[in-house]
């Protein structure tokens, strides 16, 4: 090369130093610096950060959105038919966003400061595998597909299945929003409300329910909306789950002197549904009628209990079998929160307990037998029934499981029979035609059997007058006359 043509490889043709001058994008840069100044730094910094968060939180977004539906695939609870018949079976898919609470919403809920929740075992102990590994998925109504709850990623290992083949349960979500639950100076608050029932795939039988409501905090700073997240749907769950593994198992014939039924009644009757079978308005002995009993349908269960109480009463012109098989399912009915379930099973065990303690002599208002039969003469009350009510003070009359107080009952029969009509004034007419609270009081007796009569639920009662009654539910030795 020519050394007077040789150009420095640095040097440019218009023979200028580039080396000497910074470069176009740092020199923007320190510009930019120079305009903005150490605050507008920061602030640039702000936006920078934000726009990475947002970034994030939508790539996160996108991978449990691809998460939850490889998993929803993997369930295929909407293509179960198993799943769709309990779905159909527990009446989700027609109380669908509805505020239809599974255990008694507290009466102080708009004072509480943080979320609530209850749940309850449903008709006896849970049985799982020995390795404690129980697992289901939670589910939920969208329109016409059932869908994978949110709250099922959350759930623990022990608990949660990834594949169909792995479910052993299925939790029913039903997802509320309450629109303006509460007000906050002026502003309404909408809150979300979960009702939850779990129910074994294999049998159908509801197993545990439970409600949980969000709950604004009653302090400044207050959100419009409160919704329950998923991790607290999961954790709902669990407490649901455990709830039921330590439920007490359901027997048939407990020992009334050390176990009384009575303790193992939480269902609170608005949380039942009280649909019973098509079946078993027919045949109420069909496969098809007994299955729905056990899956925890109480009036279906009662429906049994009735139509073997008309066959026994049949076979058996003398007297009842000491063990009739209606029992159980009243019983059955009972637990699961039908009040005339609990009042049948209650008046039927009574006659034999009373039975015995003539026999031994015992006292009849502290018998722990009688005790409990009261109590779950009680609990019927507690639930509405008619019957059951007037039966508490049939045995409040009688001293049986309570101490005797003959005029507490009658003034609570005549109050009840003023105020509602029904059983209670059948009862009082029962007693004020046999003279039990005197002769001066018999001529009412017609009053109240008219009174029964015109309820639907003592239609037994149209056909009774005070001079020609017969009493049939009280032998002749428990109705003494006197008034106190």
């Amino acid at each position: 090369m020519d050394p007077a043509t040789e150009t420095p490889a640095s040097t440019p043709a218009d023979g200028r130093d580039r080396a000497a001058e910074p470069a176009p994008k740092d020199g923007a840069v320190r510009g930019l610096i120079a305009f903005l100044g150490c605050g507008g730094l920061i602030v640039l910094a702000g936006i920078v950060g934000v726009v990475w968060l947002v970034a994030d939180e939508r790539a996160e977004r996108a991978e449990r959105a691809e998460r939850r539906a490889r998993l929803s695939a993997a369930l295929a609870v909407d293509a179960d038919p198993v799943i769709r018949a309990i779905v159909a079976d527990q009446g989700f898919q027609i109380f669908e966003n509805q505020d239809w609470p599974m255990v008694p919403l507290p009466d102080e809920l708009d004072q509480m400061a943080e979320d609530w929740s209850e749940v309850r075992a449903h008709g006896g102990r849970r049985v799982i595998p020995e390795a404690g590994i129980d697992r289901g998925v939670l589910v939920r109504v969208e329109g016409a597909r059932i869908v994978v709850d949110q709250g099922h990623e959350a759930l623990p290992d022990y608990m949660r299945a990834e594949e169909n083949a792995a479910i052993r349960w299925v939790g029913l979500v039903r997802r509320t929003m309450i629109p303006d639950a509460y007000d906050y100076e002026g502003t309404g608050v909408d809150v979300e409300q979960v009702d939850l029932r779990m129910v074994d795939r294999e049998s159908g039988a509801l197993f545990a329910q439970g409600t949980y409501r969000a709950m604004p905090p009653l302090s400044e700073g207050l959100e419009t909306i409160f919704e329950v997240s998923p991790e607290s749907t999961a954790a709902f769950a669990e407490d649901a789950w455990s709830a039921a593994l330590g439920a007490a198992v359901f027997e048939p014939q407990p020992d009334l002197a050390t176990r009384c039924p009575r303790q193992g009644m939480e269902v609170a009757p608005q949380t039942v549904d009280f649909t019973s079978d098509p079946s078993c308005e027919v045949d109420p002995d069909s496969a098809a009628c007994h299955a729905h009993c056990l899956r925890g349908h109480p009036t279906s269960c009662w429906r049994i209990g009735v139509a073997l109480d008309d066959r026994e009463r049949i076979a058996e012109a003398h007297a009842p079998l000491p063990s009739w098989p209606s029992e159980t399912f009243y019983l059955r009915a009972c637990v699961q929160g039908y009040g005339s379930g609990c009042t049948n099973w209650a008046a039927s065990r009574r006659m034999w307990v009373l039975e015995e303690a003539a026999q031994t002599g015992t006292d009849l208002a502290t018998d722990p037998r009688l005790v409990c039969l009261a109590d779950v003469t009680s609990t019927a009350c507690a639930f509405e029934d008619d019957w059951g009510c007037a039966m508490v003070e049939r045995l409040r009359f009688e001293g049986h499981g309570m101490a005797a107080d003959r005029g507490q009952a009658r003034a609570n029969l005549a109050e009840r029979c003023a105020a509602q009509g029904g059983a209670a004034c059948a009862v009082l007419g029962e007693y004020r035609a046999r003279g039990a609270f005197g002769a001066e009081e018999r001529a009412k007796a017609d009053a109240d059997f008219a009174r029964a009569c015109e309820s639907a639920w003592v239609s037994g009662a149209c056909d009774q007058r005070a001079d020609d009654y017969v009493m049939d539910l009280l032998p002749e030795a428990e109705a003494q006359p006197g008034s106190d």
